[in-house]
């Protein structure tokens, strides 16, 4: 399995989006005001007369434009936050599922990814190369930047079980905001995401259970874990532990 590869190089792209939405978020100029302008003094009562009528339609105008303004402002920002809200419940995601599988690794629970005819940092160019010639800003990620990331060498595999726990409930603390956000209770949407929580909150017990077995003097020799369990969503699996016969 090639996971830790694949998540860390989708947290890399969303944590880049991520920061533009932030940078989007914050430059974007305030919302119109919506106090009119008052209209001149002055003029004889005819000329008043007109004068005010004038200004009261002109002042309904403006304030009509400055509601319409107020509305696009504020969808704005509504679709920043959202998209702010996605990345980091994706980003949250993979951070978890880097951190299991590392740790699962470290507990020789799954085979690493070892083809006889490519090594890692072929098979990085393989996957994300093309992003090289395609993309100037953000500056590609490089395996370098991989193998600096996932250096787990001064790691124990308890603590990034640890770490990966504190990273789905975060996720889930995500959905949560993302769920309130459709302001539905019904429909694909909030299904989909529904789906996508109850995956956080198993893969969320198997890593504690798998830190406890862990903490135990060998006692992580005495589990088995599958990680291709895609019945929940299919982008991030339910990661199933259980003892060994």
């Amino acid at each position: 399995k090639e996971y830790v590869m694949i998540y860390w190089y989708i947290d890399a792209l969303a944590s880049a989006r991520r920061q533009a939405v932030r940078v989007l978020r914050l430059s974007m100029p305030p919302p119109p005001s919506s106090s009119p302008k008052l209209p001149p003094r002055g003029g004889g009562a005819a000329s008043s007369k007109g004068a005010k009528k004038a200004a009261a339609a002109a002042a309904a105008a403006a304030t009509a434009a400055a509601a319409h303004g107020n509305a696009r402002w504020e969808a704005a920002q509504r679709s920043l936050q959202i998209d702010d809200i996605q990345l980091e419940r994706l980003h949250y995601l993979c951070q978890g599922y880097m951190r299991l599988m590392l740790a699962l690794k470290k507990l020789n629970l799954i085979k690493e990814c070892d083809p006889p005819f490519s090594g890692a940092e072929q098979r990085f160019e393989q996957r994300f190369g093309r992003f090289s010639a395609l993309v100037q800003v953000p500056e590609a990620y490089s395996y370098a930047d991989f193998a600096a990331s996932t250096d787990v060498t001064d790691f124990t595999a308890q603590a990034l079980l640890g770490l990966a726990v504190e990273a789905f409930e975060m996720a889930r603390k995500s959905i949560g905001y993302e769920l309130i956000s459709l302001g539905v209770s019904a429909g694909p949407a909030f299904e989909a995401l529904k789906e996508l929580d109850r995956a956080a909150a198993m893969n969320t017990l198997a890593a504690g259970v798998l830190a406890r077995a862990a903490a135990a003097d060998g006692g992580a020799n005495k589990m088995a874990v599958t990680a291709d369990n895609f019945s929940r969503h299919p982008h991030f699996p339910v990661v199933g532990v259980k003892s060994a016969k």
